[in-house]
Order: structure tokens, then sequence, then C-alpha cells
């Protein structure tokens, strides 16, 4: 039982880090030249999980301001993309969250029986 529960917790640990990925890439939306990031949940052979975090390296569009000959570079974000990311996220820390919690119940009922 204590295996599972550390699972649960290593996944949250894991869509933590990936939400804060997403949270990143849409902070730095406008900034120019920002490569964005990708989070993989892997599993890992004791069956707990973890984040692995890859920068994404496509070119962003090219752009320039009037009156200005330099050519900049914007960020390879797409807002649309880093929002539908965010989805399974919260739904993977939600099933992890309530697994811990009917952990609890499990283990709350089992002492109250021995009692």
């Amino acid at each position: 039982m204590i295996n599972s529960v550390y699972n649960n917790v290593s996944a949250l640990f894991a869509f933590s880090t990936k939400m804060g990925v997403c949270g990143n890439n849409l902070a730095n939306v406008n900034t120019d030249e920002f490569k964005k990031s990708r989070t993989d949940i892997v599993e890992l052979s004791n069956g707990s999980v973890d984040a692995q975090i890859s920068e994404v390296d496509t070119p962003g569009s090219l752009y320039s301001e009037p009156g200005d000959q330099t050519i900049r570079e914007m960020s390879n974000v797409d807002i649309a993309e880093e929002i539908v990311q965010t989805i399974p996220t919260q739904h993977g820390y939600e099933a992890n969250i309530k697994m811990i919690s009917v952990y609890d119940e499990m283990l709350g009922s089992v002492i109250d029986i021995i009692k």
C-alpha cells in the first residue's frame, strides 16, 4: 500500500512540474527568441513516475518593427497548445489527489476497526 502512495506522490510532483513548465512557456510568450519547453511524464522501473523536461528548438516567427531594419525572432510558444496541455495535466493531478484521499480514508477505517 505504501508503494502506491509513493507512486501517487511522485505523480503529483511530475504533474506539478509539467504545469510549471506550461506556466513558464505562457509567461514568456512575448519574449523574443524564447524557446518553449516540453515535459514528458515517464514511468520508472519501480512504478513511480518522473517528469522529463526538454527544450523545443523550432524557430519562432520573424518580424521587424516599422522603421527598423533589424529582423527579430519571436518565441515559438503557441498559447492554444499550452492551454490545451493544462487540461490532462489537471485531470492527472486530481486523480492522484483522489487516490491519496481514498488511501487515507481506508487507513482510517482500518484503524477504527482495530480499536
